[in-house]
């Protein structure tokens, strides 16, 4: 998948971004090119709306959003899902379990929900 983030920024939802941790450099690009300013190693993910594979995704530094669980930004409600190196490391261990980015995204989600 090759995203342009030149002056359009594009959307990106849970499902497309975890076809993104197969090529790690990828993952930093684009982070990077949805939210330029973000320190990576302080990023967490979040979804707007709702908690689903389908959702866009958005990042936010996480000292400066003080680890809560919903916030609203310009009218638009957005759930944390994880910090961006707890995401990476949750999807290599479903990656050993299933096969297709779809079979995965959903793992992630369903952990999301039931466990954490």
């Amino acid at each position: 998948m090759n995203w342009n983030f030149s002056n359009n920024i594009k959307t990106m939802n849970l499902l497309e971004f975890i076809s993104c941790f197969k090529k790690p450099s990828e993952i930093e690009r684009v982070v990077l090119g949805l939210e330029p300013d973000l320190d990576i190693e302080l990023a967490d993910v979040y979804l707007e709306k709702e908690l689903n594979i389908y959702s866009n995704i958005r990042f936010f530094n996480a000292e400066e959003i003080e680890g809560k669980l919903e916030m609203e930004i310009e009218g638009k409600k957005y759930i944390n899902l994880f910090p961006l190196d707890l995401l990476k490391e949750i999807y290599e261990d479903y990656a050993n379990l299933v096969e297709t980015d779809l079979e995965i995204a959903n793992s992630i989600m369903s952990y999301r929900v039931k466990d954490a």
